[in-house]
């Protein structure tokens, strides 16, 4: 029995090694299963939160793009910013050294076509050590150093930056003070404009000098010589020409201001003048007049004030169009000054006339490198306490520099008081518009000059006892031609 109870001691202590031998095989199973299970598991993909857009930049600007991902695996999340040129991931291009869940674009001094950004976030199961990467939409970004106007009003203090272009595609409303410092390039689209209205002026500062060459250039669209090309006309065969656009209108507040200023293809006026403004040191070249003989600047009678001085016109149709009680000054040039034969297609002043030259008002008449032409309005009349001085009286004046003034139809001068005055310089004329031997041809149209008298009317000088035309105040017959001496009174 003794015996017995051993071998039963024995057996069970057998037994349960065995079961503990196959329990622990089982544990030991769970575990290296457990450890192939996270070394062949997935990495979750990630979770990416971003909020897709676009944007224009300028020179300067920054944009800066940034995501948010998660994931459950608890699984280490990296970062890389890719770009590209079409909205298609599979064809971006990486970007070295921007690995971060942000990326800030920079707008640097060139235009940059449309770019598309994107982030692909990347999770690495920190067990198995494998990846996983999910994209985020697209977010694209132009840049764009022209600054686009169409259509827009501006209605704060406004200083624009010579870094940019200015596109303007069809009109701005300047209606506070607007800035434009040298070197500023502003293009115009097809009939675009700009204007000033109620309290807005334009200030315009240039500069020519032998230090520096910065003007401030208003210029077409299709003038790739200046500024920057517009993307859209970059590959236009169509060249920048006479009256692209309308030009500017100053009619706000007074004491607008253009110094070192270039004009060109413009139509219509490169520059009108409705109130005060100094206009100095200007280059007018390349303009379109319209049918009414329009100037490249024009000045109207409530600009009367302006100063006007030391500018170039030159290759425009007409090169200045003025109020005819307006003085002109000499300083003015109508010549390209590097070629002094290159003149302007139609080489004349342009007079509004039927304007009043009232008391205490002296307009003088003086430029002597092409021809007055009176084109509007029939008539110029010297009021009491007036005068209008046409050419210098000084007999040393050479015949070569004769001031000319020539009158369209039925035009005429004339005195309505006889204390208003005209005075004629010595060697200054009085003649048709047809009339090429004198102040050339400024109709250009290359046909034999074929003046006659009554072309215009003439002079009508009010007097103590009458009121009539008068052949008088040294008006000889050769310095007043072509007028209808019919009216003359003997």
């Amino acid at each position: 029995m003794k015996l017995s109870a051993r071998l039963f001691i024995n057996v069970l202590i057998i037994s349960s090694f065995v079961l503990s031998l196959t329990s622990c095989d089982s544990i030991l199973g769970k575990i290296l299963d457990k450890a192939e299970d996270d070394l062949t598991k997935e990495a979750e993909y990630p979770s990416v939160d971003f909020e897709s857009g676009s944007a224009i930049l300028h020179y300067g600007d920054s944009k800066t793009l940034s995501v948010t991902a998660s994931v459950d695996d608890g699984g280490t999340l990296s970062y890389q910013w890719f770009s590209g040129t079409k909205n298609d991931s599979s064809k971006a291009t990486i970007i070295s050294g921007a690995d971060s869940s942000s990326y800030t674009i920079t707008a640097p001094n060139q235009e940059v076509e449309k770019t598309y950004y994107w982030c692909q976030v990347t999770n690495k199961n920190p067990k198995s050590g494998k990846t996983n990467s999910a994209w985020s939409s697209a977010y694209d970004i132009t840049v764009s150093n022209i600054i686009r106007y169409s259509g827009d009003y501006i209605t704060e203090n406004t200083t624009w930056d010579s870094t940019y272009t200015y596109f303007i595609t069809s009109w701005v409303e300047v209606e506070k003070s607007l800035v434009i410092p040298k070197g500023t390039v502003i293009k115009f689209a097809k009939d675009a404009y700009l204007e000033t209205s109620g309290s807005g002026t334009i200030t315009v500062n240039g500069s020519i000098t032998d230090e520096e060459t910065a003007p401030v250039i208003f210029t077409s669209y299709l003038d790739h010589s200046v500024g920057i090309t517009i993307p859209e006309y970059a590959s236009s065969a169509t060249k920048a020409e006479k009256g692209d656009w309308k030009g500017i209108e100053i009619s706000g507040a007074q004491g607008s201001k253009f110094d070192y200023v270039i004009f060109r293809y413009a139509n219509i006026s490169a520059l009108e003048l409705n109130k005060k403004t100094t206009v100095q040191n200007c280059v007018f070249t390349n303009n379109k007049s319209n049918d009414d003989f329009s100037g490249a600047l024009t000045i109207r009678e409530d600009a009367n004030e302006s100063v006007v001085k030391n500018n170039i016109f030159y290759n425009n149709d007409w090169p200045l169009y003025v109020s005819a009680n307006y003085s002109v000054d000499t300083s003015n040039i109508f010549h390209n000054p590097d070629d002094e034969s290159v003149t302007n297609t139609n080489q004349a002043i342009v007079l509004e006339c039927g304007k009043y030259i009232k008391q205490g008002k002296t307009v003088n008449w003086m430029v002597t490198e092409l021809p007055y032409f009176a084109a509007h309005g029939t008539w110029v009349s010297v009021e009491a306490g007036g005068l209008l001085n046409i050419g210098d009286d000084d007999n040393d004046v050479d015949d070569d520099n004769d001031v000319i003034v020539k009158f369209n139809n039925g035009f005429y001068l004339e005195t309505n008081d006889s204390n208003g005055l005209i005075k004629l310089g010595q060697n200054s004329i009085l003649t048709s518009w047809k009339d090429d031997e004198h102040g050339g041809d400024i109709e250009n149209n290359e046909q034999p000059a074929d003046p006659e008298d009554g072309d215009w009317d003439g002079v009508s000088i009010a007097g103590a006892d009458c009121f009539g035309w008068k052949n008088a105040l040294n008006m000889d017959s050769e310095r007043v031609l072509y007028n209808d001496k019919s009216k003359y009174e003997e």
